[in-house]
């Protein structure tokens, strides 16, 4: 088992479809999702965008369709022997924590005690690799000297690599010596 490095796993965007259960409750499953702040797309702001999210409650976070690649994802990851830890960051909501947990839970439930729940993510510093669909959050990661995976997805700079989106995380892995 590979123990020199530890995988954080972004949640939201990577395993679970955020985007897609965030058109459900507006209704709005015509919208175009190409960049991190949709909500301008959506004609919102992001005040606007968070109340209608944090509103629908933990269910919002518990019920959240997994994303196809998720599971072929976290086999990858285990195949590989590597440590991984889910870290997922939470709203002002106080039920978005134990709709997140509850998703975990019944999607991931090998990971029932392996999660993170944190808005900090890049303050994790030491033998983490992150895997994440934010490229905010890689880049502040990365600042902070530590290796991090951009997820390939319509809204990040990783966009044009979505057809081949476990693959360039193989990569990026193989790339540090992970797998």
């Amino acid at each position: 088992m590979n123990q020199s490095k530890i995988i954080l796993l972004d949640v939201d965007g990577v395993l679970a479809d955020f985007v897609g259960a965030t058109l459900d409750i507006l209704g709005r499953h015509d919208a175009k999702v190409d960049r991190w702040d949709f909500h301008e797309n959506l004609g919102m702001t992001a005040n606007q965008l968070w109340a209608k999210i944090d509103g629908a409650g933990h269910d919002f976070w518990a019920d959240m369709p997994k994303l196809p690649w998720a599971d072929e994802l976290v086999e990858m990851l285990m195949r590989g022997g590597l440590t991984t830890i889910l870290c997922t960051s939470p709203t002002l909501s106080d039920e978005c924590n134990s709709g997140k947990v509850a998703w975990i839970r019944k999607n991931f439930p090998q990971f029932h005690r392996q999660f993170m729940i944190t808005p900090c993510k890049h303050l994790l510093c030491g033998r983490f690799v992150l895997i994440d669909d934010s490229d905010d959050n890689v880049r502040k990661f990365r600042q902070n000297g530590q290796p991090a995976i951009l997820f390939p997805q319509p809204w990040n700079s990783n966009m044009d690599l979505i057809a081949n989106r476990i693959g360039y995380i193989k990569f990026g892995l193989e790339g540090l010596g992970m797998l």
